[in-house]
């Protein structure tokens, strides 16, 4: 009799024991199945954007963080981007949002605030950062750069790059400085040295590779605030 139990209880045992990894094994399908259900939802959100997408990376929201964090490679700016998806019971409810204007929006905002601070300084060059953190409305009520600069979001630092500044007169940089003032902005005007084709240099390099270069001498970074209130300090 005792035997027959012991039986009786090894197989209950294997039963159980095979039936834990299985549930085990059905669990990580599912979880694995929901992961790229969302990586797919995610390029299907991204579909707006005029540019082909890769994942990189995916990390999934836990106590810690709320959001579904994705790193995404844009092919069109050779450049990596984040996507930050918050859980919802239904798709509907799914909260998607994306830096990928600070991409798309640096080529055409270096060029628009070149065009204002050309009125001035006529030899500068500029390029811009964007610092704003996310544009839920973009591609979707703000379509550009100009959307963007007469919105509420807008926030850059510019910088301005020209070999015939000089910061003994500031008469020039006056000027710039007060035709931006009705909007919150950084301005670094950087005095650089003269070279041969300086405006390809600086539209063909990206700001960190020009900032590093030896072009630079020296800078005068300016914070004009919300109620145009400017400070100055030379570098």
């Amino acid at each position: 009799m005792k035997r027959m139990l012991m039986i009786l209880l090894m197989i209950s045992l294997i039963i159980g024991i095979g039936g834990c990894i299985g549930n085990g094994k059905e669990e990580s399908v599912s979880k694995e199945e929901a992961v790229e259900a969302l990586k797919n939802k995610a390029l299907d959100y991204l579909s707006k954007y005029d540019d082909d997408f890769e994942l990189v990376s995916f990390q999934s929201a836990s106590l810690m963080a709320q959001y579904n964090d994705l790193v995404v490679y844009s092919s069109k700016y050779d450049a990596n981007f984040n996507v930050h998806i918050k859980d919802g019971e239904k798709d509907e409810e799914m909260e998607f949002t994306d830096d990928y204007f600070t991409l798309d929006l640096v080529e055409p905002g270096s060029e628009y605030m070149n065009e204002i601070v050309r009125e001035y300084l006529p030899n500068a060059n500029t390029k811009i950062k964007l610092l704003t953190q996310s544009i839920k409305e973009y591609k979707d009520g703000i379509e550009d750069f100009v959307d963007y600069y007469n919105s509420k979001y807008f926030l850059i630092k510019l910088y301005v790059f020209d070999s015939t500044l000089s910061f003994e007169n500031k008469s020039k940089i006056n000027s710039v400085l007060e035709r931006l003032k009705s909007k919150p902005i950084m301005v670094e005007f950087v005095q650089i040295k003269e070279q041969a084709k300086v405006e390809d240099f600086v539209k063909n390099h990206t700001l960190n590779e020009i900032l590093e270069s030896e072009l630079p001498i020296k800078s005068l970074e300016f914070t004009i605030s919300k109620n145009g209130e400017i400070e100055g300090t030379i570098k």
